[in-house]
């Protein structure tokens, strides 16, 4: 079966938008919630383009506003997936407000958590992710785009217990060497297994050479046993032709002393 898979350009979504008065703030710039909003629906918009499916924000991680954003202002929120692990994504969503020249001025760097739903709701496999460039392996590779960073999302939208990098980095650790010791129980069962297959294989052997030696007893017994009878019934042959004699002799003496 094909592992499906797309490019980081292919889930690319940039969204521009106009700071109006109603997105203010009593300090009369861009309201922080306006903002989280905006970004959150990119990040899932990006998400859906890469699995085609529904998703669900998991968790918000490391968002910066670097500065403000003013009326009028032409804000520009550029998405893209950073890093795929099982069903979870990460995305990386930049915020810029953009000069009539053009020139962009980040105002906001934010990463989050997606994961993708089956028809049911529930967490299914996302497609993999290709990487073209030396800055997309980077970024997959790099601390946000570490399974650390998707475990602790992945935590967050389970309803688990919140836990920190270090911890999750701790457990990791723990489980491996639970795993490690599980292997050495393993090799010590095969190694186990293999003596006992070798003392079953050596009583195995015994016991069709004491069959053999049984076998050959059991004939002899059998030779020995008709030998004895054919004694016997050489015996017996004996004793008539003895009682035969024994008359003949007898008649014969009671004959020769009658003549007398």
């Amino acid at each position: 079966m094909e592992i499906e898979s797309r490019k980081v350009s292919d889930s690319i979504v940039e969204t521009v938008h106009m700071v109006r008065p109603q997105h203010l703030n009593a300090s009369d710039r861009l309201f922080g919630g306006a903002l989280m909003q905006w970004i959150d629906e990119v990040a899932g918009m990006v998400a859906k383009r890469h699995t085609r499916r529904n998703v669900i924000t998991a968790s918000v991680d490391s968002l910066s506003f670097l500065r403000g954003a003013y009326v009028k202002d032409t804000v520009v929120i550029i998405g893209k997936v950073t890093y795929v692990g099982n069903t979870s994504m990460e995305v990386k969503v930049d915020t810029y407000v953009e000069a009539l020249s053009g020139e962009r001025t980040p105002i906001n760097h934010a990463y989050f958590t997606m994961v993708a739903l089956d028809k049911n709701d529930k967490p299914v496999r996302a497609p993999r992710l290709e990487l073209e460039t030396e800055e997309e392996k980077e970024e997959f590779f790099g601390e946000k785009g570490s399974p650390l960073y998707l475990l602790t999302g992945m935590a967050s939208f389970m309803n688990i217990e919140e836990v920190g990098r270090k911890k999750v980095s701790e457990k990791l650790k723990k489980t491996y060497a639970e795993k490690s010791e599980i292997n050495a129980k393993l090799q010590r069962t095969y190694a186990e297994k293999s003596e006992i297959n070798a003392k079953l294989k050596k009583a195995y052997e015994e016991k069709t050479e004491r069959g053999e030696k049984l076998k050959k007893l059991r004939k002899h017994l059998k030779d020995t046993k008709a030998e004895l009878e054919e004694k016997s019934k050489r015996l017996e042959q004996l004793e008539q032709e003895k009682k035969q004699l024994e008359k003949h002799f007898l008649g014969r003496f009671v004959l020769e002393k009658y003549n007398k």
